[in-house]
């Protein structure tokens, strides 16, 4: 009989491990496991840098095989992916850096208006400095509708030149036009009447609309401003005739020798050019030219070719004369040169003045009446 000691007697059976090929086939199968899981998991994280990937992977092999070995499951490779991009502070699949989507131009814009917040406040003299800017903000309102009804004006035709600056034909209609325009734009400035989302756009192309008429105001009296000074400093260039090189020529009225009053009547000067008042407007021969203003019947004036002339022919007077009242309707009657002229005939001349076309000669003394036969009685 073999001898056994106390120590043999009380020691604790230990499981043998299994060893042979079974063993060998289990562990390699839970590698293959753990192989493809890590695989499909890298697939999810692909739109990683390839650096960023390695550290979520790093060691996952190994964690997979002693997990299989340890009866555990690995369950799905999609959420595995995503937990380890929530373990790292990665946004999920599809908003990483290089495949986030395209955002729309609202949200662009919102952005870099919440920057611009976040910079102006970010000291106190910027922060006092973008509240007082954003106190102007009803001037601004009010700015933008002016500009907006300017800029329906300007569109629509219905503004004519005056000095320099642009003028309404009817000062009603661009009185109640900018009205309107103010109020909307106040309105929405203050967040109200946008019951659409989009228009929440118009209000911002309000705002282009309204910077560019703006700009295009500013741009005619600064306009107004040089010509003046231009004109000042060089008097003897100014187009057409002046009266005494002070007042300018608008148009031209000619009488015959009996004092009546002529249409139709071409000028030129002693080299035979045509004498004009004018070269026409910007749109070409034949068109309406802004006349300036009469300060004293409130009116504006519009001169044409004349209506005996070709187009183009602006040295035949009197020319087509056309006024606009402070309303913007035509004045009846002005358009015909004869009833405009300031004055309907003038003293003759002389007494033997000639009928138009014909010579004294040609008129000749009057000649005497021949007197008839007298009648001879019948026997």
């Amino acid at each position: 009989m073999n001898a056994t000691t106390a120590s043999d007697q009380t020691a604790p059976t230990r499981p043998i491990a299994e060893t042979g090929p079974g063993a060998e086939a289990g562990l390699g199968a839970a590698a293959d496991r753990a192989a493809a899981f890590a695989g499909a998991v890298r697939a999810q994280l692909a739109d990683l840098p390839a650096e960023e990937r390695d550290d979520l992977v790093d060691g996952l092999e190994a964690d997979l095989v002693e997990r299989l070995a340890d009866g555990g499951e690995l369950g799905d490779p999609i959420a595995y992916a995503e937990e380890l991009r929530l373990a790292a502070g990665l946004p999920p699949r599809g908003e990483a850096a290089g495949a986030r989507p395209r955002r729309t131009f609202r949200e662009r814009a919102d952005a870099v208006e919440e920057r611009l917040s976040d910079w102006a406040e970010a000291t106190a003299a910027r922060k006092g400095a973008w509240d007082f800017i954003r106190s102007l903000r009803p001037v601004w309102w009010v700015l933008r509708g002016l500009g907006v009804a300017l800029a329906v004006l300007f569109f629509t035709g219905f503004l004519v030149n005056v000095s320099g600056l642009p003028y309404p034909r009817s000062m009603t209609v661009a009185v109640l036009l900018g009205l309107v325009t103010t109020v909307l734009s106040v309105q929405w400035g203050r967040g109200k009447w946008l019951p659409k989302r989009w228009m929440v756009w118009l209000r911002r192309v309000g705002d282009v609309i309204a910077v560019f008429a703006l700009v295009f105001l500013l741009g005619s009296i600064a306009n107004l401003g040089a010509v003046s000074n231009d004109l000042a400093s060089q008097p003897q260039g100014e187009p057409g005739l002046t009266s005494n090189a002070e007042q300018r020529i608008s148009n031209i009225y000619a009488y015959d020798c009996s004092g009546k009053l002529l249409d139709g009547v071409r000028l030129f000067d002693q080299d035979g050019r045509p004498l004009t008042t004018t070269t026409g407007g910007p749109w070409g021969d034949g068109q309406q030219v802004d006349g300036g203003w009469d300060e004293q019947k409130q009116q504006s004036i519009e001169y044409g070719v004349n209506r005996l002339a070709d187009p183009g022919a602006w040295n035949v007077f009197p020319l087509e004369e056309k006024r606009i009242d402070l309303q913007g309707n035509e004045v009846p009657g002005d358009a015909d040169p004869i009833a405009a002229a300031p004055r309907d005939a003038v003293a003759p001349l002389s007494a033997n003045c000639t009928a138009p076309g014909t010579t004294s000669d040609q008129a000749g003394p009057a000649a005497a009446p021949t007197p008839a036969p007298s009648a001879t009685p019948t026997p």
